[in-house]
């Protein structure tokens, strides 16, 4: 029942504010991964030349 509320209120918002918004999160997002993704490889990559 809060869900169904909650997706209420979001809709209401202004739907120019929501446009902006929710591409800016999706790529910090995606941004965010990537980097992750690329560090956990050069942590691989490091342990592999130590061993």
């Amino acid at each position: 029942m809060d869900y169904v509320i909650i997706r209420k209120f979001l809709f209401s918002r202004s739907r120019c504010h929501s446009q902006i918004a929710f591409p800016t999160v999706l790529m910090f997002f995606l941004v965010t991964q990537v980097r992750n993704c690329e560090d956990e490889s050069r942590i691989l990559n490091d342990l592999h030349r130590i061993t």
